[in-house]
């Protein structure tokens, strides 16, 4: 990738996390203490929104099952999680956190300036007759990828794609006599729910497209759940998507 690296997407995902989280005093919270947080946060949350206690229980076992993973592991590792679940942070850790995110936004807001100028260069020298090409490149950006591979010389990628109505639709990338240029070799794994739905472990997070000396050259950004993100670049003569 050459405008929205690894680094641009993980600065954007750095800050905005400060926005969950109220600060609270800086002390050790007894399990008395937490009933009384925990009571607190459920009257907000009835006076603020238009769930019952029963969406707030739920929301709240929840979040302590299933921790999100946005928020940096120093939080997560240092504070209390029963603290996050409900939205809540010590003092001394919302001021780091939110310092660090102020200074990661700054960092993001640089590199994101260099990106728009890179964007607009390449739009430039860019063919417009691939530019539909390039749309319906884009579009698969976000979607979920069942299997990547080279085969036959050409390289295939398989992807699920989800309408507004919550219907899945099979997806294929072919990207034909392809040279691998870099391959951080990404392990997808894919199966079905229990309602026969496809799931998978790894989105297709960013894909920029160029072309010179008569081929294309893909830089595609995948998001891979355990993993995280995993470059795949290539060349190659011809991408069809079907």
């Amino acid at each position: 990738m050459r405008i929205f690296t690894k680094e641009w997407h993980i600065l954007l995902e750095s800050f905005g996390n400060i926005d969950m989280f109220e600060p609270i005093e800086d002390k050790e919270y007894s399990d008395e203490d937490m009933v009384g947080l925990y009571q607190k946060m459920l009257e907000k949350y009835l006076s603020e929104e238009e769930g019952s206690a029963i969406d707030f229980e739920e929301e709240y076992k929840e979040a302590l099952e299933y921790p999100d993973e946005d928020i940096p592991e120093w939080v997560r590792e240092s504070v209390d999680p029963r603290l996050i679940a409900l939205g809540l942070l010590p003092q001394s850790v919302y001021d780091r956190l939110e310092a660090e995110e102020a200074e990661n936004e700054k960092k993001f807001d640089e590199l994101d300036a260099e990106a728009d100028r890179l964007l607009e260069e390449n739009d430039e020298l860019f063919p417009e007759e691939y530019e539909e090409l390039a749309d319906s490149l884009d579009d698969l950006v976000a979607e979920y990828i069942t299997g990547a591979a080279l085969v036959n010389g050409d390289y295939v990628m398989e992807l699920v794609v989800w309408d507004d109505e919550g219907e899945q639709t099979k997806k294929k990338a072919v990207f034909k006599n392809a040279e691998l240029i870099e391959n951080e070799e990404p392990i997808i794994n894919s199966g079905t729910d229990e309602d026969g739905d496809i799931e998978t472990d790894c989105d297709l997070a960013d894909c920029e497209l160029y072309f010179k000396d008569g081929a294309f050259e893909v830089h595609m950004l995948l998001d891979n759940e355990d993993k995280g993100f995993k470059y795949v670049t290539l060349k190659c003569d011809e991408i069809i998507i079907e």
